[in-house]
């Protein structure tokens, strides 16, 4: 038998569980290569400074990792292309405004954290994934307390806003030196004072706004006797002018939105790159297709059950709600679309389920998984706020993923 090929662990106090070390390292060497086109795209739409941070990250990973399988006992049980992947994970949900220093500061922190816990697959949690939850959660007001991100002109402020580089400034431009676009459109930098990159709210985080101010018009919308209980016109009336406002002017077109021109994490806007590594990765059988298909169906069922507040729907009735599905159903279904194409669905669905761990084991087990955290997940984004919902909720669900397999095992006499 080749070296290295198959090895035993000798701890007395656990079974003797086979490794293949080789197979291993290949296998997050593929998902760090499917992971090159959605954070090489986040490094042109925002600049040479994601590219200096993946460089800088990657660096100060592998300086902790080289030192600790030099000059310890237990730096042994590290595998290199296991932190490779972890950085590439780190940079891809992270923000393009935060800083580098602390990105770089949170990758040196993954190899110490998997030598800690005794290897690759003895994390509770992908430390990568919850280093990345932990600055978007903190970071927006550490880098209001020491002025990050300050904005050159003096009526914003030093206000903390999301950006792409203009057309004409693709991966040579600052992501931090912005000017308000007055339309959401994939301007150039003359149209922006010079200034390299465009100001502009997440797409999804506008449709859901969008969508919260029809429903509060709705559930106090006066019903009239028409064939039903239904809204009166001018509720309607007011309700498009407003969705027009929104769709024309705070909306990209919804080709921009493909190509991955809007802002957002570093790796999680580039939906026709995740798509493609997706498909490597199930290419490689590294990705269970069926596994991603899974959470993202029930994803996107509960962001379309939710699509109007349940008190609206209530306040409508059965007619009512025919009604507005009649009057209103392309425009709700646009602002979905936006919803759900701006969070982190794919990136979670393709990269995070690829990760070792992820999932149950037994089949019955990860589907009652999927479809607990796909639930979770779009309820969760449906409420607009500031996090990673599909990260966060997958995250969550991780340490439970034994319960799932005992609670949904097949039962057998034979097992008794």
């Amino acid at each position: 038998m080749s070296q290295g090929a198959v090895q035993i662990q000798k701890n007395p106090s656990q079974a003797p569980y086979l490794v293949w070390p080789v197979a291993r390292r290949e296998f997050y060497a593929s998902i760090s290569l499917a992971m090159l086109l959605p954070v090489g795209w986040g490094t042109i739409i925002f600049g040479w400074r994601m590219l200096a941070v993946l460089l800088v990250s990657l660096g100060a990973a592998t300086l902790v990792h080289a030192g600790l399988s030099r000059f310890t006992r237990r730096g042994n049980v590290l595998v290199h292309v296991h932190t490779v992947a972890g950085v590439m994970t780190l940079v891809a949900l992270s923000n393009p405004q935060w800083p580098g220093w602390i990105v770089a500061c949170a990758a040196a922190l993954l190899p110490a954290i998997a030598w800690v816990l005794g290897g690759p697959g003895r994390e509770w949690v992908h430390p990568s994934a919850a280093l990345a939850l932990v600055m978007t959660l903190g970071m927006p007001a550490a880098m209001a307390m020491h002025n990050v991100g300050e904005i050159r002109n003096a009526e914003l402020g030093t206000v903390f806003h999301d950006a792409i580089l203009a057309r004409n400034r693709l991966f040579m431009g600052d992501v931090r030196d912005q000017h308000p676009a007055p339309l959401y459109r994939w301007s150039r930098s003359s149209q922006l004072d010079g200034d390299d990159a465009m100001q502009m709210q997440r797409p999804d985080y506008i449709a859901q706004q969008a969508l919260d101010d029809v429903s509060a018009q709705l559930r106090n919308a006066e019903l009239t006797a028409d064939g039903g209980l239904v809204p009166a016109p001018k509720t309607y009336q007011q309700i498009h002018e407003g969705l027009d406002q929104v769709l024309v002017a705070q909306l990209p077109a919804m080709d921009l939105v493909l190509i991955g021109a809007m802002p957002g994490q570093v790796g999680t806007v580039c939906l026709l790159g995740i798509l493609a590594g997706g498909l490597y990765l199930s290419y490689r059988t590294i990705l269970r297709f069926r596994s991603a298909l899974m959470f993202l169906v029930t994803f996107v069922l509960a962001e379309l059950l939710l699509t109007l507040w349940p008190a609206s729907v209530h306040h409508l009735g059965f007619w009512g709600l025919l009604s507005v599905l009649d009057n209103l159903g392309g425009e709700l279904l646009t602002l979905w679309g936006y919803s759900v194409l701006g969070s982190d669905m794919l990136f979670a669905a393709v990269f995070l389920l690829a990760l070792p761990g992820t999932e149950p084991l037994t089949s019955r087990g990860r589907r009652a998984f999927l479809v607990t955290a796909g639930l979770a997940a779009g309820f969760l984004h449906r409420w607009n706020l500031p996090i990673l919902p599909a990260t966060t909720i997958l995250m969550l669900l991780m340490p439970a993923r034994g319960i799932f397999d005992l609670a949904f095992s097949r039962r057998s006499w034979l097992a008794r």
